[in-house]
């Protein structure tokens, strides 16, 4: 019985000082009333040539409705209107229409939030891909013959995530 009564008060005082804790506030159906992600951001690479130009960051919690949804960008509260296309919010992603990487990169968390709780997600990374120009260098002279394979040398370029050349 004293074993029970101290794992009670020790469950108790943690619930207390641990607001972490007690996120996940149950129904005595087993019901999760507290905001939970269903589905968290994950990290963009955008390509600043994509036929699409602009990036979602996929966000979407369950628990007792309402849950309502805000974004950090670099851990400061994000204000969806402060660019121009202004950010904008379906169902809890985050949609950046026409990103700039010098306005847009950085990291990214979704916070959603209920009466019985909050959660943040992990942060994620948006950044952009990249290729520079290759050297205008001059390069020597390459001869072959029709129907043959030939070899140009070349100093491969910088890039983001990185160039495959064959």
């Amino acid at each position: 019985m004293a074993c029970l009564l101290r794992t009670w008060w020790l469950l108790a005082v943690g619930l207390l000082h641990c607001p972490w804790l007690s996120q996940a506030v149950l129904l005595a159906k087993g019901e999760i009333v507290a905001a939970h992600f269903s589905v968290k951001p994950d990290h963009v690479i955008f390509d600043p040539f994509s036929p699409t130009p602009e990036v979602t960051l996929p966000c979407n919690a369950t628990g007792e409705q309402p849950v309502t949804y805000s974004w950090r960008k670099d851990r400061q509260l994000l204000d969806l209107n402060s660019r121009q296309p202004p950010y904008v919010m379906d169902a809890g992603a985050l949609i950046i229409q026409n990103p700039e990487k010098s306005k847009d990169e950085g990291f990214y968390q979704c916070v959603a939030r209920n009466d019985y709780g909050m959660v943040i997600s992990k942060p994620a990374n948006l950044t952009f891909a990249y290729s520079d120009p290759f050297a205008p260098s001059p390069r020597p002279p390459v001869s072959g013959s029709e129907g043959e394979g030939a070899v140009l040398r070349c100093q491969k370029p910088d890039a983001y995530p990185g160039t495959s050349l064959h």
